[in-house]
């Protein structure tokens, strides 16, 4: 694979933060050790924006019918048009996670799915038509998304004909497969002895069964895995995605399995590849408003997919690298990318424009993906209540504020805190101990974003107020945590007139932010807002033009369907504006 390398903008105020907290005591910098991913068990998520719209989401699934699941997207007969297995693993991943996620038993809908599914398995033990002896059909592949929601529900229920069924795919799928890889986009052998059915609209997301045999390898261990594991890796690098225009979900859904991989054998050249997979995402295919464009070089739509993706990598990149654009970029997705993609008036996930190239400076819903998106929408929002927070050996790391009760098990006993937040509407965000386990010190680590206004950090512990000490973007609270405890952190968000991310692709124009929220304006017509516009802060993030009858709002809020009080009544928020 080609590098298409340019340079990853990391924002200013990252620089400011730390030159500006004069009174502020720095930490030095030490060596970490990984942050350890929580059980969703340990995180009850509470009242607030996340558990609003993931419930959109959670809802909508339990009005499905076992019926729509089973047979949307389905076929027993070879199609270029439709993926068998992979509507039905979505759901399983999805339905699975965020019922986890939101503490929720198994919904009834996603029991009868699986009671059905072993009276639709093929001879060869999986759904759909019979793959040819080589396998090299990328479109029936789909079955790989089955895999995944099979692991993840033997993972939660330990359903024993899930684990049978995951097996097959494994047995009679993932294995057997690896020999047509060599006859893939740049192609090893030219014997001609496989020639690939490739699917016409996902182009190259075949290599996407890295994810799959990555997450249940744990399940399914075997020197023949790992090897093919590691060959396929090695293929997918020969590829130039860029050059292929490659579908963009099927590049970050690969990228996920890559890290995952690196997570279980350490080898740091899959780390540095995946690095190089996301940033040539991030800088040839994101949008204004931190979407994607559904090829590379083919900025004709987005897809809520690849945004759930997007969110899982750049988290999972953080983790494993400690480096702050990651996380950034997590914020920035999340709140502008997921929350703007979910559709309608209800929790389906689709297609939005995509602002910046082509001259578009609108951000429009054009429809849901009930086949696709809107069953992976809710795996993005389990994934992130998932990864909101992460343990360390001593403490608890705090990734993105959100209301929530979260159970540390430490070494040295549990320690229990209930956060309640206003953000990304506001800077404030309130930890107490509900209860404490040890009397041994323990470490808050909580993310400090540079779109922090350094001169307005403050800190009280039990009213008191402290000397903030940050480390490497976080600021550390060490101390011997008791019940009862107050930490209080308030910060203002700089609302600002940014720079287009990539201002070539529409020069001459920029965006409106507050903190890491998007703003936009209700308008199908394109508006003048020019960089000495004048603005007043109005609340919720919404800023007020002083010499116009004009109101900036969040994106998350406009393109919420169920919002009544901020929903775009056009239909269309203008994100783009002339200088």
């Amino acid at each position: 694979m080609q590098n298409h390398k340019l340079t990853m903008k990391i924002p200013f105020l990252a620089f400011t933060l730390v030159i500006s907290l004069l009174s502020t005591r720095f930490l030095p910098a030490v060596e970490p050790t990984k942050p350890t991913v929580m059980e969703f068990e340990d995180i009850k998520p509470e009242a607030g924006l996340l558990l609003t719209r993931a419930g959109y989401t959670y809802e909508m699934y339990r009005q499905y019918t076992p019926e729509h699941i089973l047979t949307l997207n389905y076929s027993t007969e070879p199609s270029d048009h439709a993926f068998p297995g992979d509507t039905i693993g979505r759901f399983l991943t999805s339905a699975t996670l965020l019922s986890r996620a939101l503490h929720q038993p198994e919904p009834d809908n996603l029991k009868k799915v699986m009671a059905a599914l072993p009276s639709m398995l093929n001879q060869e033990g999986y759904v759909g038509w019979v793959l040819p002896k080589d396998k090299a059909d990328e479109t029936g592949m789909a079955n790989v998304q089955w895999s995944n929601g099979l692991t993840e529900y033997y993972l939660w229920t330990h359903d024993q004909a899930a684990l049978q069924m995951n097996q097959n795919v494994f047995q009679n799928i993932i294995l057997p497969v690896q020999e047509a890889f060599y006859y893939y986009y740049s192609s090893e052998k030219q014997d001609n002895k496989i020639q690939w059915v490739h699917c016409t609209g996902d182009t190259s997301q075949a290599f996407g069964i890295i994810d799959p045999a990555t997450r249940g390898y744990p399940l399914f261990p075997s020197p023949a895995l790992k090897a093919e594991i590691d060959e396929l890796i090695r293929l997918y690098q020969k590829i130039d995605q860029v050059e292929i225009k490659a579908q963009i979900h099927s590049v970050l859904f690969t990228t996920r399995g890559i890290l995952r991989w690196y997570e279980l054998h350490g080898n740091p050249s899959h780390l540095q590849f995946a690095e190089s997979l996301y940033k040539n995402y991030r800088q040839l295919a994101m949008t204004e408003n931190y979407e994607n464009y559904n090829w590379f070089g083919r900025p004709e739509w987005t897809e809520g997919c690849a945004i759930v993706d997007s969110l899982t990598v750049t988290l999972k990149l953080w983790q494993l690298t400690g480096k702050i654009e990651y996380l950034e970029d997590a914020h920035l997705i999340l709140f502008n990318g997921l929350l703007a993609n979910q559709q309608g008036d209800g929790g389906d996930f689709g297609i939005n424009t995509c602002t910046g190239p082509n001259d578009n400076v609108f951000l429009q819903h054009k429809g849901a993906a009930p086949w696709c998106c809107s069953v992976w929408g809710g795996k993005g929002f389990a994934r992130v209540m998932q990864y909101s927070q992460f343990l360390k050996e001593d403490g608890l790391i705090v990734t993105i504020f959100g209301n929530n009760t979260v159970t540390a098990r430490l070494p040295d006993g549990t320690l229990t805190l209930r956060q309640t937040t206003a953000y990304p509407y506001e800077g404030n965000v309130r930890f107490e101990v509900l209860s404490s386990r040890s009397q041994q010190e323990q470490e808050l680590l909580v993310f400090l974003p540079s779109w922090l206004i350094p001169e307005t950090l403050t800190v009280m512990v039990n009213g008191r107020k402290i000397e903030p000490a940050i480390r490497d973007s976080f600021l550390s609270l060490r101390r011997s945590m008791q019940q009862g405890d107050q930490i209080e952190i308030r910060f203002g968000q700089s609302f600002r007139c940014a720079a287009l991310l990539y201002p070539d692709r529409k020069p001459g124009y920029h965006r409106y932010l507050y903190g890491p929220l998007v703003l936009g304006l209700d308008s199908e017509k394109e508006q003048s807002l020019p960089k000495e516009t004048a603005f007043e802060a109005s609340g919720s993030g919404c800023y007020r033009a002083k010499s116009q009858n004009f109101t900036l709002v969040p994106v998350c809020d406009l393109m919420d369907g169920k919002n009544q009080d901020k929903r775009s009544a056009t239909g269309s928020a203008q994100i783009l504006f002339k200088d």
